[in-house]
């Protein structure tokens, strides 16, 4: 084996098993329920794909039949599933028209296809999959193999031209936008070097569509542990975009700010743990875009951040004044609904952990 085929045997398995893991995370992680299971299908789809190049890389046999064939859904699945996911985190309210309802019906058209005519098949498996490679003529099943890297693309697209905000200089300089731009760019490129693989009859760009994405899964997988708020700071930056483009004309933005601060500060609105954007937009008699856009432009940051702001700001005030206080008691106060996520944010803005502080005080 070749050390680049040493390489990128390692990066696909370290992706298949992160998207595998990522998967079930996301089953049993806190959140929107239909945002979790698009998210869960996703990676679990992503596991098919690579899992596929892993074994046809090493010349594994597996005598499972059709169900050897699974890649294949998976790959028609995963344009629908990406737009699908991105739109219900960036738009309030989305609901899956229904031609995108129609589009999740090619990959199950494809599943009964592959699994019903494979179903109960054994024997020469491996030279079915490798056969391509080594010179024979192309059959239905890599026909539709490139079929759906190209049919991902129509998907990618509308992902592209919605994003196309996120390119500038202010979406690049923070982290949503570096991230999207990323993940398009590697995805859209991967779907390039897998058509181009089947056309040129060239496996090691087979091998190299498997390394590319096998270093996404392992990247988002990072990003989830590191930056547990990313898609919020995303749909945030959305609102924000949007809001741009409908800016508060004639406001009052100084009985904006008081009303906020007020609420906020005053009112001690932050210590509700269930406090989101829209419950704070309304209670203001503002729409979430204005109140996304007033924080962004007037305040220099999102929502997420302000209200960690008032949490830790309230919490330093909590642990020097008493100390006898347990840091899970006053978490608990100051809104946070678990101690790993008020340390994991203390530490963020103030770089040392609640109980750090605590110690360093005279």
């Amino acid at each position: 084996m070749t050390v680049f085929s040493a390489a990128t045997a390692v990066l696909i398995g370290l992706g298949a098993s992160a998207a595998f893991l990522t998967g079930l995370a996301r089953l049993v992680e806190p959140g929107k329920k239909e945002h979790r299971r698009l998210l869960s299908a996703l990676f679990f789809s992503l596991f098919l794909l690579l899992l596929y190049v892993f074994l046809l890389q090493g010349e594994q046999f597996l005598d499972l039949g059709g169900f050897f064939y699974l890649h294949i859904p998976a790959i028609y699945l995963l344009g629908p599933l990406t737009l699908t996911y991105y739109c219900g985190v960036t738009r309030r309210g989305y609901r899956p028209g229904r031609l995108m309802r129609a589009g999740f019906l090619v990959p199950f058209t494809v599943l009964v296809i592959t699994v019903f005519v494979y179903a109960g098949q054994s024997g020469r498996i491996l030279g079915d999959l490798l056969g391509y490679y080594r010179g024979r003529e192309m059959t239905f099943f890599d026909i539709i193999t490139v079929g759906g890297f190209c049919h991902n693309f129509l998907y990618y697209l509308p992902v592209f031209r919605d994003a196309l905000p996120f390119v500038s200089a202010r979406g690049l300089r923070g982290i949503p936008g570096r991230v999207l731009l990323f993940h398009l760019a590697v995805c859209s490129l991967a779907c390039v070097l897998a058509v181009t693989s089947v056309i040129t009859i060239r496996k090691f760009l087979l091998d190299l569509t498997g390394a590319l994405i096998g270093v996404l899964v392992v990247v988002s997988f990072l990003l989830s542990v590191r930056y547990p708020e990313l898609m919020d700071a995303l749909a945030e930056m959305a609102e924000e975009m949007r809001a741009r483009r409908s800016p508060l004309e004639g406001a009052d933005l100084a009985a904006i700010g008081g009303r906020l601060d007020e609420a906020m500060r005053t009112g001690g609105l932050y210590r509700d743990p269930d406090l989101t954007l829209d419950t704070l937009a309304d209670r203001m008699g503002l729409s979430r875009h204005q109140l996304s856009h007033y924080l962004n432009r007037h305040r220099g940051m999102n929502f997420n951040r302000f209200l960690n702001e008032l949490r830790v700001r309230e919490a330093m005030a909590l642990l020097a004044a008493d100390r006898d206080r347990t840091v899970l008691a006053i978490a608990f106060e100051v809104g946070f609904n678990s101690k790993s996520s008020f340390n994991e944010v203390f530490q963020r803005l103030s770089g040392m952990t609640p109980t750090e502080y605590r110690k360093s005080l005279p």
